[in-house]
């Protein structure tokens, strides 16, 4: 019975009769209290993964449009304004430490989307929050300019020129030209379509899709153009000046990146130049036998007088130029 007793507690629980180096397992790595550390972006990967959230909340903001005519409900463009400072401001400033470049059209390209679709309801245009917004990232874009300015040579016109290049714009002075062509066409081709004819809420919802797209072909070419832009300078004067001349039909053009505009504009050797308008003429829209001239662009939203009052006070409140045509 002893001999039995032995030769079990003589066996190791791993069954190697006691020789614990044939049964140890091999060490666990220890891993606790370790953080991987996590790179930083590059720059190009910054500036595309916020390109993409920008458009994520530009389009978050148009879902949320309501056509109601209160104060409290519906999205303006103080909304847009204020979403596209909070939320993409700190990122710009971040980005212009490593490349101003990269940032100064990243700025442009946040400003484009801080107004939305102004046709959308009578008081799209908002209640005069937009300047608060506007002003911050007109002062942020003349600390960009000033550094891309720093990064690229003090001397610099904005433009990366050859030599041949460099001897005509010292002998032909710069020339602005807002770019009107960048809207697309859309909203132009359904109101052709239809004429005259009497309008209803199949027209309104093609032609809101229509604005809609308009914007965003304005958004991708201008996008596209900046990234490849010689003359950064003049490309950013020529849409600053579009913009801002268009929205400044809705009453919120004038903090629109106007110290910039001045910037620039001094850069390429030029006065500042006044807010662009773009052609716009009259059409009428029968809705249900009160034919109204209209801007083209705009919309009647109801089918009754209280729309055409509705309308009215719009152009009062929000497009002062439309009294001047």
């Amino acid at each position: 019975m002893s001999r039995l007793l032995s030769s079990q507690t003589s066996v190791s629980p791993g069954g190697n009769n006691g020789n614990d180096n044939d049964t140890q397992l091999p060490a666990k790595k220890e891993t606790a209290g370790k953080s991987v550390a996590k790179k930083d972006p590059t720059p190009s990967k910054l500036y595309k993964d916020t390109i993409k959230e920008v458009d994520k909340v530009f389009n978050a903001l148009v879902k949320r449009y309501n056509k109601s005519l209160t104060r409290w409900s519906g999205v303006t463009a103080d909304d847009f304004a204020r979403s596209m400072e909070a939320k993409f401001l700190p990122t710009v400033k971040s980005l212009s430490e490593t490349s101003p470049a990269a940032s100064f059209n990243l700025l442009l390209d946040i400003g484009e989307h801080a107004y939305g679709d102004l046709d959308a309801w009578p008081k799209a245009c908002g209640y005069g929050e937009t300047k608060e917004p506007y002003e911050n990232m007109d002062d942020l874009l003349i600390e960009i300019i000033n550094a891309r300015r720093e990064a690229d040579g003090a001397d610099t016109d904005g433009a990366i020129e050859d030599r041949a290049a460099a001897v005509i714009s010292a002998t032909e002075p710069y020339v602005v030209e807002p770019s009107y062509a960048d809207l697309g066409g859309e909203e132009s081709a359904v109101r052709s379509l239809w004429g005259k004819k009497r309008a209803n809420m199949q027209l309104m919802k093609k032609l809101e899709r229509a604005r809609l797209a308009d914007l965003k072909t304005m958004f991708n070419t201008r996008r596209e153009r900046r990234g490849v832009a010689k003359d950064w300078a003049g490309n950013a004067l020529n849409d600053l000046v579009e913009t801002g001349g268009r929205i400044d039909q809705y009453g919120i053009g004038e903090h629109f990146f106007q110290k910039s505009i001045g910037l620039l504009a001094s850069i390429k050797g030029v006065e500042r130049p006044a807010l662009a308008r773009p052609p716009r003429k009259l059409e009428i829209i029968d809705q249900g036998g009160f034919g109204i001239p209209t801007p083209q662009g705009g919309r009647l939203q109801f089918l009754s007088i209280f729309a055409h009052v509705a309308l009215l006070l719009r152009n009062l409140a929000c497009m002062e130029s439309f009294l001047r045509l």
